[in-house]
């Protein structure tokens, strides 16, 4: 077969707080993360909601994601923004630029780990639509090794305060 190219498939894999795969989905072609993920995660609050009474909630936040950076775009995060569900995301350093904080918090430590946390406000402008500018949470990490991070969540600071978001995130697989 020359000059023919076979469609991918891709995964939408969700995972427990453990990292263990509790349920997932494959798509033939492109899975884009905005849509298949949400539509998965309500499949299976679907799945374990059937039959079952009204679940308990046993933690303070249960509808959350964790996203690598590779699927953080403005426009996956104002998809989340209009669900029921929260998310965690982590900029690339070269996304991370001063001016884009605003509202930020007195330096913290890390209760969990050797860094400093800022918790602010961040303005991500959406490549698809430059006159959009997308407005989240955002903790500022700054590691004692040097390094630095940003984590943007939707997740509020009444449920989870900086230490646990970074804790989440980095937690996300034991």
């Amino acid at each position: 077969m020359l000059g023919r190219v076979m469609n991918c498939l891709e995964q939408v894999v969700i995972h427990d707080g453990f990292g263990r795969p509790i349920y997932f989905r494959t798509f033939s072609g492109n899975a884009d993360l905005q849509s298949h993920a949400l539509q998965s995660m309500e499949q299976l609050d679907e799945l374990l909601n059937e039959g079952q009474k009204v679940r308990t909630n046993k933690s303070r936040c249960n509808r959350a994601l964790i996203l690598d950076g590779g699927g953080n775009s403005v426009q996956t995060l104002r998809a989340f923004s209009k669900s029921d569900y929260h998310y965690i995301t982590i900029l690339d350093t070269n996304q991370i630029h001063e001016r884009k904080f605003k509202h930020l918090s007195s330096i913290e430590r890390y209760r969990y780990g050797k860094a400093s946390l800022n918790d602010c406000r961040i303005e991500l402008v959406d490549s698809k639509e430059p006159r959009y500018i997308y407005e989240s949470r955002a903790v500022h990490v700054h590691w004692d090794n040097g390094k630095e991070c940003c984590l943007v969540t939707s997740i509020p600071n009444n449920i989870f305060d900086a230490s646990e978001i970074v804790k989440a995130y980095f937690d996300r697989w034991p």
